[in-house]
C-alpha cells in the first residue's frame, strides 16, 4: 500500500500526486516502468499518456489484455522535467512496489527501460543487450523479462518491431511455448601441475584447430599482464591456466617457452576479438601463427545490425546463456574493475565458458558463412586485414612531439583570442551587466533584511565590497541555460529546431546557421571547433603517447557497411578541410637518433565510390568517358557553371580539356559533392543547402549528369527495388547489408533504408577493394622481408611508413596493386593517387608515370630540411 502523503525523497515537492501501481488480482504479468509522466501525474494512474497509449496498442497487437495485467513504476512520483529517477529516489519508493510484488506473486515481471532493469537485474548490462531475454528471479520466485520503455519506442519507431516481438516472448512463455533448456554437460579443467601442463601442450600440437582466450589485469598491452589463458579444441570442453598459481609450481621460462611453441605452430587458431589477445601475446614475445578466424568478424558479416560481444553470441549460437552475469554482478557489488581481483570460483568458470563459447560459435557460424557466400570476404579480405591491423596497432604511428606541443599552444592562443572576442560582443557585456545588477539587488535585499549584516556593515557599499567576487557575473559559454537565455530571450534569435524535451536546440548545426548573421555565434562556433579538436585530438594524443608513438585501435566491425572505424583517437573525425592539416602533421614518419627519418606514403583510390557506382551500373557512356581519362565531375561543372554545351556523344581528351579550361577547383569540388549526394539519394534542395549554392544550379548539375548517364540513374532505382524484394543488398565481393526498415510503414525509416540500399554496396565495396589491395601489397612486403608497414588507415586511404631505401619499390607497388587489384567483376578503370612526405598533413602528390629520378629530386627539394 502506497503512502499517498509520502515525503521520503525530494520528489514530493514537485508532484501533483502519488501514482500507485494498478494491481489486477490474479494477473500473471506485472509491468514495471520508470516513473509517472505529465499525464500520469495529473490522473494518478500509470501509463495513460502517449507512452501508455503506445503500450496499449502493442499489447492489443500481440493479444495481451491490458485489463488483465498489473502495471506500475519503480518510482511513484514524477521527477522534474521527466528526468531519470535518482538511485536514492528508487530506493525510497521500492518498499511500496515490493509490497505489491509480494502480494501479487506474478509469474513474470516485465521491466520497461533501464531504470527498473538496473534495480531488478544488477550487472546484466543495458536494455539494448538484454531486451526480450528471460531471467530467473529467485527473490520473487518468478521470471523477469526486460523490454524497452514505450517512451523509447515513441522516439525510435524503428524499434517497435523489437518491442512487439519481446511482448510476444512474454505471452509465449506464459503459454508454455518457450522452454527454458538446461545447459548441455561440460568438461572444464584447470591445470595445476607439470603433467597436466605437458598434456595440454601435446593436445594443442595434435589438434588442427583450437580456440584461445586470455584474461588480463587491464586493457593496455604495453603495461598490463596476462594471468589466465584458456583453450578449447572440442565443444563443451575447456582448459585453463592460471599463471599466478602455475608459475609457483613450474619454471616460468619453461611455461612461456611451451606457450610460444604452441602459439607458433601450424594449428588453426580461433579467437573472439583476437587483436586484443594477440597484442598482449606479442608484447610477451609470442607470435600467433595461423590466426585463422575471428568470431567477432564472422558475426559482423552475418548480422551487422546487432552487437557482437560473446554474451550475444552465447545466446545466438550456444546453450550457455548469459554466463557473464555472475561475474558482472560480483564486479558491481564489490566495485571491482580488475579481473585479477575476482575469486577463482567465479572467474574460472567465466573464462572457460568464454573459450568454449568462441569455439561453439565458430562451428555454428562457419556453415552459414559459406551458405551466404561470405567466405571470400571473411578469409580473403577481413582476416588478412585484421592480421595487418594488429601489426599497425602494436607498432603504432610516430608523433612529432615538439610540433604537437607547439600546436597545442597555438590552439590555446586561438581559443583565448576568440574568448576575448566573445566577451567584447555588446550583447554579452549587457547580459553580464544585467546579471550582475540582479545579484547586487539580491544582495541588497539580503543586507536590508538582516540586522546582523547592517550592524557588521553599516554601509551597503562596504558589504558589496566584501561580496564583490560573488556579485560579478561572468558569462559561461559552456552553460546551455545561459546560452539559451542570451540567444533566444535576449537576442531574439529564431528557434531553428528543438531537443527531445522540446527545448530550443543550440547544437553546432544551429550555431553554424546563426553565425551567418551573428558575430557572437560566429566566434562561439569557431571556439567550439578549436576546443573540440584540441581536447579530442591534441590533448587526446598527448595523453596516449607511449614514447613517441600512439597506438590507435582499429575496428573492422565498427560500422554496418564494413568500413573500418578507429578510436583512441578516432581518426575518421579529423576534419578533411580547414584546420585538419596542422593536426595531421602531428603524425610523422619514424625518426632516428642520427637525424634521418623514413617516409610516409599515402595511397588513395581516387573517386573510389563514384567509380564503384559506374562499375555496378555498367553505364556505357560513363565507362567510355573514364577510359578516355575524362574527369566527369569537372565535365559536369563546365556544363553547369560555364553553361558549355556537352556533345551527346563520346568526346576526346583534347575536347574535354577545351570544354573544362575555365572550371575552377571550387566549382569542380561543389559539383563532385552534388553528384555524390544524388548517388546517395539526396535531392537538389538538400545538397544546395549544404553547399550554399542555388537549388537551380544543383538541379542543373543533376539533370546534366543523368541526361548523359542514363544507365547509372536506372541502377539506383533497380537496386532499391531489389532491396525491397530481398531485404538486403550485396556488394561486389559478396558482403551483405541487411536493411530492416526497407519495407517499413514509417516513411522516414523507409526513406533512410532506401538511401542505405544505394550507399552500402558502394561504400562497402570501395572499402573492401582498398583492403584487398592492401592485403596483396603486404604479401609482397613479407615475401621480400621489407620493413615498410601500414601505420594509418582512414576511410579508403592507406598510409605506410617506408624506409628511404624501399621508397621507390613500395610506392610503385602500392600504385600498381591499387590500379590493378585483379578483381574479375571490376571493369571500371581505377585512378589511385600517391602522396609522399615526412608528415601526414604535408604530403605531396606524385605522378608515378614519370621517371623516378625526377620524383626523387622533387622530394629532395621539397623536404631538404629532412635527412
Amino acid at each position: 500500500m502506497y503512502d499517498l502523503n509520502c515525503q521520503k525523497c525530494e520528489l514530493y515537492k514537485n508532484r501533483t500526486q502519488v501514482v500507485p501501481s494498478v494491481i489486477v488480482e490474479g494477473s500473471e504479468i506485472f509491468f514495471i516502468g520508470e516513473a509517472p509522466g505529465v499525464e500520469e501525474d495529473k490522473k494518478g494512474i500509470p501509463f495513460v499518456g502517449d507512452a501508455g497509449n503506445l503500450l496499449n496498442a502493442c499489447l492489443r497487437e500481440v493479444g495481451i489484455d491490458r485489463e488483465k495485467v498489473s502495471i506500475g513504476n519503480i518510482c511513484a512520483c514524477r521527477p522534474p522535467d521527466n528526468r531519470v529517477p535518482l538511485p536514492k529516489e528508487v530506493e525510497s519508493c521500492f518498499e511500496f512496489l515490493e509490497q505489491d510484488i509480494l502480494s501479487l506473486k506474478p509469474k513474470v515481471i516485465v521491466t520497461l527501460g533501464n531504470t527498473p532493469l538496473k534495480k531488478f537485474l544488477k550487472g546484466v548490462g543495458g536494455i539494448t543487450r538484454v531486451h526480450g531475454k528471460i531471467f530467473d528471479c529467485e527473490e520473487y520466485n518468478c521470471k523477469i523479462i526486460p523490454l524497452f520503455h514505450p517512451a523509447y519506442i515513441l522516439r525510435n519507431p524503428q524499434e517497435r518491431t523489437k518491442f512487439t516481438n519481446d511482448l510476444r516472448t512474454v505471452k509465449d512463455f506464459l503459454q508454455g511455448k518457450i522452454k527454458i533448456e538446461n545447459e548441455s554437460p561440460v568438461d572444464y579443467k584447470v591445470v595445476t601441475n607439470l603433467a597436466q601442463f605437458d598434456w595440454l601442450v601435446s593436445q594443442l600440437h595434435e589438434n588442427d584447430l583450437w580456440a584461445f582466450d586470455i584474461e588480463t589485469t587491464g586493457l593496455d598491452f604495453m603495461k598490463d599482464e596476462i594471468f589466465i589463458l584458456t583453450f578449447s579444441w572440442m565443444e563443451n570442453t575447456g582448459v585453463l591456466i592460471d599463471l599466478r598459481i602455475l608459475t609457483q609450481k613450474i619454471d616460468k621460462d619453461y611455461i612461456f617457452d611451451k606457450l610460444k611453441e604452441v602459439f607458433e605452430n601450424n594449428s588453426k587458431k580461433i579467437a573472439h576479438n583476437g587483436s586484443f589477445d594477440i597484442e598482449f601475446l606479442l608484447s610477451r614475445g609470442i607470435i600467433v601463427n595461423n590466426y585463422y578466424c575471428d568470431t567477432i568478424l564472422m558475426d559482423h558479416l552475418l548480422d551487422e545490425n546487432s552487437p557482437h560481444g560473446l554474451e550475444v553470441l552465447s545466446e545466438k549460437y550456444t546453450d550457455l546463456g548469459r554466463y557473464d552475469i555472475p561475474l558482472n554482478q560480483y564486479k558491481l557489488q564489490n566495485k571491482i574493475s580488475n579481473y585479477s581481483d575476482i575469486p577463482g570460483e567465479i572467474l574460472y568458470l567465466y573464462a572457460l565458458k568464454d573459450v568454449d563459447c568462441t569455439l561453439r560459435s565458430y562451428n555454428k557460424m562457419l556453415p552459414e558463412i559459406y551458405e551466404q557466400k561470405l567466405d571470400f570476404v571473411l578469409f580473403e579480405i577481413m582476416m588478412p586485414m585484421q592480421r595487418i591491423l594488429i601489426q599497425t596497432e602494436f607498432c603504432g604511428v610516430s608523433i612529432d612531439i615538439d610540433y604537437l606541443n607547439k600546436t597545442i599552444e597555438k590552439y590555446e592562443k586561438k581559443m583565448e583570442e576568440y574568448l576575448q572576442k566573445i566577451y567584447e560582443v555588446p550583447q554579452v557585456k549587457q547580459f553580464e551587466l544585467e546579471k550582475t545588477n540582479e545579484k547586487i539587488k539580491e544582495l541588497y535585499e539580503k543586507w536590508e533584511s538582516s540586522a546582523f549584516l547592517q550592524k557588521r556593515f553599516p554601509n551597503f557599499e562596504d558589504y558589496l565590497e566584501f561580496k564583490k567576487e560573488e556579485t560579478r557575473f561572468v558569462f559561461n559559454i559552456n552553460s546551455p541555460k545561459q546560452l539559451k537565455e542570451l540567444l533566444i530571450e535576449k537576442m531574439k534569435l529564431p528557434i531553428i529546431k528543438t531537443t527531445v524535451k522540446n527545448n530550443p536546440s543550440l547544437d553546432d548545426e544551429v550555431l553554424l546557421e546563426y553565425s551567418k548573421a551573428n558575430k557572437f555565434c560566429e566566434y562561439l562556433a569557431k571556439y567550439r571547433t578549436l576546443s573540440h579538436l584540441k581536447s579530442t585530438f591534441l590533448d587526446g594524443i598527448k595523453k596516449r603517447l607511449v614514447g613517441d608513438k600512439v597506438h590507435t585501435d582499429y575496428l573492422l566491425f565498427g560500422t554496418v557497411t564494413g568500413r573500418p572505424s578507429s578510436r583512441n583517437p578516432n581518426l575518421n573525425n579529423i576534419p578533411r578541410t580547414g584546420t585538419a592539416e596542422d593536426i595531421k602533421d602531428i603524425f610523422c614518419a619514424d625518426r632516428y637518433e642520427d637525424g634521418t627519418s623514413d617516409w610516409l606514403v599515402e595511397v588513395d583510390q581516387g573517386q573510389a565510390e563514384f567509380r564503384i557506382w559506374i562499375n555496378y551500373s555498367k553505364d556505357p557512356q560513363a565507362l567510355r568517358d573514364l577510359q578516355n581519362g575524362i574527369d566527369i565531375h569537372k565535365l559536369m561543372a563546365a556544363a553547369a557553371y560555364k553553361k558549355v554545351p556537352i556533345p551527346n556523344r563520346d568526346i576526346s581528351y583534347e575536347e574535354f580539356l577545351e570544354i573544362t579550361k575555365d572550371v575552377t577547383k571550387a566549382e569542380r569540388q561543389d559539383t563532385k559533392l552534388i553528384i555524390f549526394g544524388i548517388m546517395y539519394g539526396r535531392g537538389a534542395k538538400s545538397v544546395s543547402e549544404q553547399l550554399g549554392v542555388s537549388p537551380s544550379l544543383a538541379q542543373r548539375i543533376i539533370d546534366t549528369f543523368f541526361n548523359r548517364y542514363k544507365v547509372a540513374k536506372k541502377w539506383l532505382a533497380v537496386t532499391t527495388a531489389l532491396a525491397k524484394r530481398d531485404g538486403y543488398v550485396v556488394n561486389l565481393f559478396g558482403r551483405r547489408r541487411r536493411l530492416l526498415n526497407i519495407n517499413s510503414s514509417n516513411q522516414g525509416l523507409r526513406a533512410e533504408a532506401e538511401r542505405q540500399s544505394i550507399n552500402s554496396p558502394i561504400q562497402s565495396a570501395a572499402s573492401d577493394l582498398t583492403f584487398l589491395s592492401c592485403v596483396k601489397v603486404f604479401r609482397e612486403i613479407r615475401k621480400r622481408s621489407l620493413r615498410s608497414r601500414l601505420v594509418l588507415t582512414v576511410y579508403d586511404s592507406l598510409v605506410f611508413n617506408v624506409p628511404d631505401d624501399e621508397l621507390e619499390f613500395v610506392s610503385k607497388l602500392l600504385y600498381n596493386k591499387m590500379l590493378n587489384p585483379e578483381v574479375s567483376d571490376l571493369i571500371v578503370p581505377l585512378s589511385p593517387e600517391i602522396k609522399i612526405g615526412k608528415s601526414w598533413g604535408s604530403l605531396v602528390e606524385v605522378d608515378l608515370t614519370k621517371d623516378w629520378s625526377i620524383i626523387r629530386e622533387m622530394l629532395r627539394e621539397k623536404f631538404e630540411f629532412h635527412k
